[in-house]
């Protein structure tokens, strides 16, 4: 008869302990959705108005979604946590600002902030230009689903959260060598249609 050590029963419980952690650690990270990050996680648990969003209005999270800035423009971005990929002090405000219940409000906004963030780091007119004129579509339907008077008190807002030196300065080149003197086209999409795709 062979005669099982204490070490060794000792040693074998361990591995089987072990061989259960990484079992149950496995099917945790299988039953999690890929494309739910941490920081999305994160900004769904302070603001469950997202979570519906996201769902209701996938395009928002395709639009910009995973943009990375460039260590050159780390600086002039500043902290990016959330899966949009504007600036966090921009995304909390306009959560803060706009009631929960305005999804249709929120999400424009969303896109207006990502489409002006776009612009402000264009290094090419055409480009800039580009994300102008959405951003000025984004802007009519915040104004159709927010009202005019909220709309405008929001853009100054945001502006004045913007005006950081060194994306202020960002801005004032953009502006003066990239966008100065350029047409900028509207959307002559009826808007009903044009902000219920949210495709613009």
């Amino acid at each position: 008869m062979i005669k099982i050590s204490r070490r060794m029963k000792i040693n074998t419980l361990i591995i089987i302990i072990i061989i259960i952690i990484i079992e149950v650690t496995c099917n945790i990270l299988k039953s999690t959705p890929p494309s739910t990050s941490v920081s999305e996680k994160h900004w769904i648990s302070i603001y469950p108005q997202l979570g519906r969003i996201n769902a209701s209005m996938p395009i928002l999270g395709s639009s910009k979604v995973g943009f990375v800035a460039e260590s050159s423009k780390d600086e002039l971005l500043g902290k990016i946590t959330n899966q949009y990929g504007i600036r966090d002090d921009i995304l909390n405000y306009i959560l803060k600002t706009i009631p929960a219940e305005n999804e249709s409000a929120l999400f424009h906004a969303i896109k207006m902030a990502q489409y002006t963030q776009q612009m402000y780091i264009s290094n090419d007119r055409e480009t800039a230009i580009k994300e102008a004129e959405s951003m000025g579509a984004s802007i009519d339907c915040l104004m159709d689903s927010y009202g005019m008077v909220n709309t405008d008190n929001l853009v100054v807002a945001l502006d004045k959260i913007r005006d950081d030196t060194p994306l202020r300065l960002h801005q004032e080149r953009v502006g003066e060598q990239l966008m100065g003197w350029q047409v900028i086209k509207a959307n002559m999409t009826p808007i009903d249609k044009l902000c219920n795709s949210g495709d613009y």
